[in-house]
């Protein structure tokens, strides 16, 4: 059976033309410096003119604030080396990481200027709280809440079983954003609600990503969802046959929401290794929540932010939110998305200051630990100061360079004093952050460079809420069904990991 892996790539076929412009560039860079050392003067004047605007464009990537230095320093190295082909990539590639600015108009009026402030600003008078409240609101324009209220699942067929049963009970509508989609068993018992929902006159709408479902979502089976009445599907950013540089800037979210009373967000995707019906690589482990009360609004204008995006069509924001029940937990909610539409680093700031001030524990779960210098340097720092760092990664990975390059980011935390568990069931999906029994994270974001800077993704900042220290259970019991990696043990890891973790770790942002 084939394996499929989250980390997709474009068509074969498309990727071979890449390969060939890749090689003619490279060809042209090579035939250039082959005649400029043959001292034909109007060639050496041209490479020379190239080399200068090469080293122009460096200043201008150094001028970027955002821009991490772990990626300053691999475009440089591309460009300087290769400045043909370096340039020619990055101007590809920068000219698609941010919408067009009247498009972030269009989104800005028609979502976030229809979100007011609700004034929660703080939880129980906790200043580190009141921090990350501000910080989210000030980026993303995304309240918090301490009126809603969640429920964690510690697996992706629990998860998808109670969301299927609460889809049977909507009534106006659902929206549905995937970045995976596969026909299978889960998709099968989801379409059959979906088309008797669409017979009751639910209005459905599903988004999910042309990248992630390449290979998934058959032709057929997407025809006969466009054949329901009353349900609308939509690709991201598709590739039809054009080489569009977009490949990196993925909708990575999961989100469903149903007639604006409840949502779901977490790492599972429609496919049936997400459930466990299936095994890719050993189990699967996964988790999500499911969000009651007024939080599901920031979900609603996720979703209405990527359906524009995807269709230009313009939902209205104020027409899908709904008056909610009441929850008094003492806690605070707060989902928020994140992506190129934001020229700011939102979910990497946050989780850099969340890191920092930590005083007792930090435990990350993630498939992939492929992160710059500066967070290495915080999760060290924190090591230092007595915090217990805990890192759990997949046992059986689903790509062995991105896992090479998993380990060899490990070496200094380890070298520390950091703990890292090798899920050894399988795979290990999950991508939560829990802090002193008081802040948590639990979304799409993995700890790589593709999450925190590339694409479109979602989660939510949970603090004070009782289903914390469930999510701490539920890592601590997965760490204890895991190997522990021993710095020694580390630096004895195979040949080949240490070859490819060497020549490919400078270029690791791009991966």
């Amino acid at each position: 059976m084939k394996k499929r892996s989250e980390r997709k790539s474009t068509k074969t076929w498309k990727r071979v033309i890449a390969f060939f412009i890749s090689l003619f560039l490279l060809a042209i860079q090579i035939i250039l410096l082959y005649y400029s050392f043959k001292s034909i003067y109007h060639i050496q004047w041209l490479y020379i003119l190239i080399q200068v605007i090469g080293v122009l464009i460096v200043f201008v990537i150094y001028q970027d604030a955002n821009m991490s230095n772990s990626y300053k320093l691999t475009w440089t190295i591309l460009i300087l080396a290769v400045p043909i082909y370096g340039t020619t990539l990055y101007i590809l590639v920068k000219n698609s990481q941010h919408l067009p600015k009247r498009r972030i108009k269009k989104i800005t009026q028609n979502v976030y200027s229809s979100i007011q402030d609700n004034n929660v600003n703080e939880v129980n008078g906790d200043i580190n709280a009141t921090k990350y409240i501000s910080f989210l609101k000030k980026d993303t324009n995304y309240n918090a809440y301490n009126n809603s209220k969640i429920e964690f699942f510690n697996d992706g067929k629990p998860l998808f079983d109670d969301m299927l049963e609460a889809l049977k009970s909507a009534k106006e509508y659902i929206f549905l954003e995937y970045f995976i989609v596969v026909d299978g068993i889960l998709f099968n018992q989801l379409y059959e609600i979906l088309k008797q929902k669409c017979a009751e006159g639910v209005k459905v709408r599903f988004l999910y990503d042309d990248v992630g479902s390449v290979g998934g979502l058959k032709i057929k089976k997407r025809r006969e969802l466009e054949k329901l009445n009353n349900l609308e599907i939509a690709s991201f950013a598709p590739l039809g046959t054009n080489m569009n540089p977009m490949i990196n800037y993925r909708d990575h979210r999961k989100i469903c929401v149903i007639d604006g009373n409840v949502g779901y967000i977490g790492g599972a995707n429609i496919a049936d290794e997400y459930a466990n019906y299936i095994k890719r690589f050993g189990y699967w482990r996964d988790n999500g929540i499911k969000i009651y009360g007024e939080a599901v609004n920031n979900l609603i204008a996720m979703f209405i932010e990527t359906w524009y995006m995807s269709t230009r069509e313009v939902l209205a924001y104020n027409d899908y939110i709904k008056q909610h029940d009441i929850y008094h937990l003492n806690n605070c909610i707060q989902p928020f998305g994140d992506g190129p539409m934001s020229f700011n680093n939102i979910s990497y700031d946050l989780f850099a200051s969340m890191f920092s001030k930590a005083n007792s524990y930090i435990y990350i779960s993630t498939p992939y630990f492929i992160i710059d210098d500066n967070m290495i340097r915080v999760l060290v720092m924190a090591i230092k100061m007595g915090v217990d760092v805990r890192i759990l990664i997949p046992g059986i990975p689903d790509k062995k360079t991105t896992y090479a390059l998993t380990m060899a980011h490990l070496g200094e935390i380890l070298e520390a004093g950091g703990k890292v568990y090798k899920y050894t069931p399988g795979f290990n999906h999950a991508k939560n952050i829990i802090i002193d029994d008081k802040y948590a994270f639990c979304g799409t974001i993995n700890i790589d460079y593709r999450s925190l800077f590339l694409h479109y993704e979602c989660g939510a900042l949970i603090i004070d809420d009782p289903e914390l220290l469930k999510i701490k259970d539920d890592f601590l019991r997965a760490c204890e069904e895991s190997e522990l990696l021993t710095y020694t043990k580390w630096r004895k890891r195979n040949i080949l990991q240490r070859i490819i973790a060497f020549i490919f770790r400078v270029f690791s942002p791009l991966f």
